[in-house]
C-alpha cells in the first residue's frame, strides 16, 4: 500500500508542473501591460519603461516563467501589483483559512444530510418516502447555492436574526463565533453537493442490493437493515467517495459567489477583487492554489478509492 501511495504522489509532479504552465501562460495572455499599472496611469514612458525591467517583463517568457517557478518553489509567488505590495504568498495563506473551513462546512453538511438520505430513499425504493427524497434532492440541485445563499440571509438572518449574515471569526479567536458564522454559509455550500450524494449513494446502493451476495445474506437470515448497512453499504461506498471528491474539487468555484453573498475574506473574494484591479500576480497566486487544490483532492479520492477497493489497489 505503502508503495502505491508513493507512486500516486509522484505521478502528481508532472500533473503540476503542466498545471504550472498553464497558470503562468494564462495571467501573461490577459490584456493589458501590467508595468502600466505599476507606474500608474499617469507614468511617463521612461517610467514604464523602468517598471517593465523592474519586472523582469523584458526578459524572454520562458525566463520570466523559470525565475517564477524558482521563487514558487521556494514559497515566493511575488508581490500584488497594488501600491500596497502585499505579498501574494501571505495574502494566499490569509485567505486559504477561511474558504477550507467554508468548503469543509459545505462537505459535512451535505454528507451528514446526503448519506441519510439516500441510504433511506433506496430502502424504500418506489415509496412516497423515495419520492419525497428524491424530490427534495433535485430542488437541492437546480437552486444554486447564492440563491439559497440570498434567502437564508433574508429570512435567517435579517428577518429572524437567528445567526450573523455576514463576516468571519477565526477559530482560535472565537471557535463559538467562527462556528456560528459558517453555518449559513457552509448550508449554502452544501446544499448542491447534497443533492449529488444522495442521488449517488441511492443509485449505488439500489445496484449493490441486486447483487448476489446480497441475496446470499438475506437467504441467511440477517434483518433488512442489517444486509443494507453491512454488506450493500461498503460497496456502495465507492462511487459515492469519488462522487464527494469531485464535489469537493469544484466547490472552490462556486465558493466565489457565496463568499461575496456573506462577506467572507477568502480566496473567492481575494480572486474577484483581484480581477477588478487586475492585479496579475494576485491572480496567479490564486488560480494556482485552486489547481494544486483540485489535483490534490482527486490524488486523495484516489487513494481512498484503493482503500475501499482491494481489487484497484492489486491494479
Amino acid at each position: 500500500m505503502v508503495v502505491v501511495v508513493l507512486r500516486r504522489l509522484v505521478s502528481v509532479v508532472p500533473l503540476l508542473a503542466v498545471v504550472s504552465v498553464v497558470v503562468f501562460l494564462m495571467v501573461h495572455m490577459v490584456p493589458g501591460d501590467p508595468a502600466v499599472l505599476v507606474a500608474g496611469d499617469f507614468a511617463s514612458p521612461e517610467q514604464i519603461a523602468a517598471a517593465r525591467e523592474t519586472l523582469g517583463l523584458n526578459d524572454p517568457l520562458w525566463l520570466q516563467y523559470w525565475n517564477w517557478l524558482l521563487a514558487a518553489l521556494q514559497g515566493d509567488l511575488g508581490a500584488s501589483f497594488l501600491p500596497s505590495s502585499q505579498s501574494v504568498t501571505e495574502a494566499l495563506g490569509a485567505r486559504l483559512p477561511v474558504t477550507a473551513s467554508l468548503i469543509g462546512g459545505g462537505i459535512v453538511v451535505a454528507v451528514v444530510l446526503g448519506l441519510p438520505a439516500g441510504i433511506v430513499s433506496a430502502r424504500f425504493r418506489d415509496t412516497w418516502i423515495d419520492r419525497v427524497t428524491l424530490l427534495t434532492a433535485t430542488i437541492g440541485y437546480v437552486v444554486p447555492g447564492f440563491v439559497f445563499a440570498i434567502i437564508a440571509v433574508s429570512l435567517v438572518s435579517i428577518r429572524l436574526g437567528l445567526l450573523p449574515a455576514t463576516g468571519y471569526i477565526a477559530p482560535t479567536v472565537d471557535p463559538a463565533g467562527w462556528l456560528l458564522h459558517l453555518i449559513l454559509p457552509s448550508l449554502a455550500v452544501g446544499i448542491g453537493i447534497f443533492a449529488f450524494v444522495a442521488n449517488q449513494c441511492r443509485a449505488s446502493l439500489i445496484e449493490a442490493l441486486g447483487q448476489p451476495y446480497v441475496r446470499t445474506a438475506t437467504a441467511k437470515g440477517l434483518l433488512p437493515q442489517q444486509v443494507l448497512l453491512k454488506h450493500a453499504l461498503r460497496n456502495a461506498a465507492v462511487p459515492v467517495v469519488t462522487s464527494v471528491g469531485l464535489q469537493i474539487a469544484f466547490a472552490i468555484g462556486g465558493s466565489v459567489l457565496i463568499e461575496v453573498v456573506f462577506g467572507l475574506p477568502g480566496l473567492g473574494a481575494l480572486a474577484v477583487s483581484a480581477i477588478q484591479q487586475r492585479d496579475f500576480p494576485m491572480i496567479q497566486g490564486v488560480v494556482l492554489v485552486s489547481c494544486i487544490w483540485v489535483v490534490l483532492v482527486n490524488l486523495l479520492v484516489d487513494l481512498v478509492h484503493m482503500a475501499l477497493e482491494p481489487k484497484v489497489r492489486t491494479a
